[in-house]
């Protein structure tokens, strides 16, 4: 990895956008996303969160979402039935999408401040 750029989970937010300093909840339901969440709760507690610029792509590209996201803080997360969970997030600060890596089911972004 590059210096000064590090790799977090991510999700992609369908029709969502997150901002610093303000805290949302979404729900996840894609594999990739919740073993994202799972992640998450297991380790640091970040997420990096991120447009895509489609709504109805199941399994968006680097060229389908936002070039800038937010990394943010794991507050609380729901399990919800149909293998769906709600996620409680407070943004943190900006950050810019620069290569995606993938490792194992999760979905990983590596990205720099």
């Amino acid at each position: 990895m590059r210096e000064g750029l590090i790799s977090l989970p991510m999700v992609p937010l369908r029709g969502l956008v997150a901002f610093p300093y303000t805290v949302m909840n979404f729900e996840v339901g894609r594999p990739s996303s919740i073993a994202a969440v799972k992640a998450v709760t297991a380790g640091s507690g970040e997420i990096f969160l991120v447009a895509q610029k489609n709504a109805r792509t199941e399994m968006p590209n680097q060229e389908e979402m936002y070039e800038i996201g937010v990394v943010a803080k794991v507050r609380h997360v729901v399990r919800m039935q149909d293998r769906m969970a709600r996620v409680l997030v407070e943004g943190l600060y900006r950050a810019k999408l620069v290569e995606i890596e993938k490792k194992k089911a999760i979905a990983l972004r590596t990205f720099c401040q």
